[in-house]
């Protein structure tokens, strides 16, 4: 849901591209500046398996593609890249029931990535522009740039977004969570465990966790992390705003899902029941509840459901009179 430009190696195709393209205005040497034992890829894959896609889908949905499969592709974007793009964009409300909102037709409008697009618009709907500015200047590829680009960058945004009818969108009221929240409602986290010498580990909706090093000083108990790496077992979080749980609440109670849980809580040996609230895997609310009898049937269903046969203690006889 969000990119970055990272330096790496170039791929040996595009080496040979670029001298050939020299070769053209006379001859002469390439010099290439590696290793000649440092392994060089052969050729990197095409930027549609690599990059966010979420702009791109949010583009087809424009013109009435909801499914990849309805345009020709050089390079198909793979499915499960394509269905995470579509989760997060009806997360946003820019697509809804396979079609492209009016806040998604705006979005496309800012010139901005999608979660950059849904701050700003936040901005507008509670009349707090300025301050949906600031967090996508902090957010954007110009925070690094001078003042000169950042002002430039600043004004063509206050530009485009003077051209959108502000009437359209349902207005809401403002609060920093609800602001960084409109882009980054998957980048919430809570804490979960302190690292002495490490930092602090906190969890997202997703179940993935991801480290914050911090040294010294006594960690939220909830931030929002625009830029993180939860790619692997635990991830590392680079950038983050600390959250208040006074002003996060009022957003959790529009966004959280209550439910019953039963489940064993040492392999077959003890039954517990909970009513638990939770925004994603990220459990807010747990409280007990008496077992009945047809629990144990829901329970027993539902370990089968997500471990297989090998979550419970059966012979293999009865596996195969099962199968």
């Amino acid at each position: 849901g969000m990119e970055k430009l990272v330096t790496e190696r170039i791929s040996s195709f595009s080496a040979d591209q670029r001298s050939g393209r020299a070769g053209r205005v006379m001859a002469g040497k390439a010099i290439r500046l590696w290793n000649k034992l440092e392994i060089i890829p052969k050729e990197l894959s095409p930027e549609i398996l690599r990059a966010d896609l979420s702009g791109l889908v949010l583009e087809c949905f424009l013109w009435g593609a909801s499914s990849p499969s309805s345009l020709s592709w050089l390079c198909p974007p793979p499915a499960s890249a394509w269905k995470t793009s579509v989760e997060l964009l009806e997360g946003f409300g820019l697509i809804k029931n396979k079609k492209i909102t009016q806040e998604g037709k705006a979005a496309l409008q800012l010139g901005l990535s999608p979660r950059l697009s849904c701050l700003l618009i936040f901005g507008l709907k509670t009349g707090h522009l300025q301050e949906a500015l600031n967090f996508i200047l902090k957010f954007s590829e110009y925070k690094d740039s001078s003042p000169q680009i950042q002002e430039n960058f600043l004004a063509n945004l206050k530009k485009r977004a003077s051209s959108l009818d502000v009437k359209q969108f349902s207005p809401e009221e403002f609060s920093k969570a609800g602001l960084l929240l409109a882009g980054y409602p998957d980048r919430l986290a809570i804490k979960i465990e302190t690292l002495p010498k490490e930092g602090t580990v906190y969890q997202f909706p997703s179940g993935r966790k991801a480290l914050l090093q911090k040294e010294g000083l006594n960690s939220p108990l909830w931030i929002i992390a625009p830029e993180v790496n939860v790619s692997s077992a635990q991830g590392k979080i680079y950038s983050w705003e600390e959250i208040s749980s006074a002003d996060l609440e009022p957003w959790l109670l529009n966004h959280t899902v209550t439910e019953e849980k039963v489940f064993f809580e040492d392999k077959l040996s003890k039954l517990k029941k909970s009513l638990i609230t939770r925004y994603g895997q990220i459990i807010l609310k747990e409280i007990p509840q008496q077992v009945t009898q047809d629990d144990f049937g829901k329970a027993l269903c539902q370990k089968i459901k997500d471990k297989g046969f090998d979550g419970i203690p059966v012979s293999q006889a009865c596996i195969n009179f099962l199968c």
